[in-house]
């Protein structure tokens, strides 16, 4: 429990961070926090948790700091900014959030320079998981301060999904393979359904003729419905894989082929955020919604 603990941080309160930082306040610990967005941050602090200024403001006040950022590109941001320049001798720094495995690496490495330590321990489960402290998470970076924080992640994951992944960047390699077994796999089999459908089989007869494939027939059944357009893919974070992919020498002609193929195509839908995905349907089939 978290009644003798020092004051933990907590950087970003959004769908996933919020509900997280009020299971820390639940489980005992003292927390001081900060969200750009002052309604989420008010939240956080009417459930008991200190208000920081700025991010570094939570470096200043907290050994151990957590972060639950949206992306990459925001937390490499944040990090260089405000945290390493702030960190100090001994902090701890935890990486909830979906990051770069490449750009982890680095970023242990200056975290390490000024003593500090940085873990990546990237999170699955979405709100409910979040909410209910029975998260996914995969945790990389130096083991024994991994395992000095284990009663921390343990309020936020289920145990038997908390899994310590290995050296810095293990947690994001393994969160990039947890992405692509379901963003990959509908992914490529959007691409068989529009095949059967643009050689001439109506859905109808396909769902018929495919009976007992079962993840064929979840992927039918969307498209079917009309729910295509919102199939979430991963398509945003399949970048983060490539990355680490290229870092390492990887070839995957799969995934290079679908992002290549899509980042060409009119039909790509993008909201600007790092997150969004195209509708493949829509791409493979020429149906434009406009």
């Amino acid at each position: 429990m978290g009644e003798n603990a020092g004051t933990l941080g907590f950087i970003g309160l959004g769908a996933m961070g919020g509900r997280m930082a009020k299971n820390l306040l639940s489980a005992g610990y003292r927390l001081a926090c900060f969200d750009i967005d002052a309604g989420r941050l008010d939240q956080c602090v009417l459930a008991g948790a200190a208000r920081a200024a700025c991010a570094s403001e939570v470096v200043e006040c907290a050994d151990v700091v957590l972060t639950s950022l949206t992306t990459s590109d925001v937390f490499e941001r944040v990090a260089e900014r405000e945290l390493i320049p702030a960190a100090r001798s001994g902090q701890v720094f935890i990486d909830h959030g979906t990051t770069r495995p490449p750009a982890t690496r680095r970023m242990a490495a200056e975290f390490a320079d000024r003593g500090a330590v940085l873990l990546d321990a990237p999170v699955s489960g979405w709100i409910t998981g979040a909410a209910d402290g029975t998260l996914r998470m995969w945790v990389g970076g130096h083991e024994p301060t991994a395992r000095r924080c284990w009663g921390i992640f343990e309020v936020l994951a289920d145990p038997q999904y908390l899994i310590y992944a290995g050296p810095s960047g293990s947690g994001q390699v393994l969160k990039c393979v947890q992405q692509l077994t379901s963003g990959l796999t509908d992914a490529v089999l959007t691409e068989v359904v529009a095949f059967g459908y643009l050689a001439g089989v109506p859905l109808e007869t396909l769902a018929a003729g495919m009976t007992g494939k079962t993840e064929f027939e979840k992927v039918l059944a969307r498209i079917r419905e009309g729910g295509a357009g919102e199939m979430d893919m991963k398509y945003g974070e399949w970048g983060y894989t490539l990355a680490e992919a290229a870092d390492k020498g990887i070839r995957m002609p799969v995934l290079e082929s679908l992002r290549d193929f899509l980042s060409d195509s009119p039909h790509e839908y993008t909201d600007g955020q790092d997150r969004a995905h195209p509708s493949l349907w829509d791409a493979l089939t020429g149906i434009d919604e406009e």
